[in-house]
């Protein structure tokens, strides 16, 4: 099911601060995608899974998370 506009637009400002806090605390998540957002029973989203180091790969940034919270935005639309 997809949320309404106003629902998608709180889904994804809540986990825009949520990744923002955990960037402050210098912590990359490096797997926001929609298998790694559950929706909680108030409708708010849970942020999971987050991402260890993969041999040989550079470690993801932070600019990596803002733009995954940017696929979201159609994935949710």
């Amino acid at each position: 099911a997809r949320p309404t506009v106003p629902a998608a637009a709180a889904i994804l400002a809540a986990l825009a601060v949520t990744v923002a806090d955990v960037h402050g605390l210098g912590v990359v998540h490096g797997r926001i995608d929609p298998s790694h957002v559950v929706i909680g029973p108030r409708g708010e989203p849970v942020l999971c899974g987050l991402r260890g180091p993969d041999p040989g790969c550079p470690e993801p940034g932070p600019a990596e998370d803002v733009a995954a919270i940017g696929r979201l935005i159609d994935h949710l639309l």
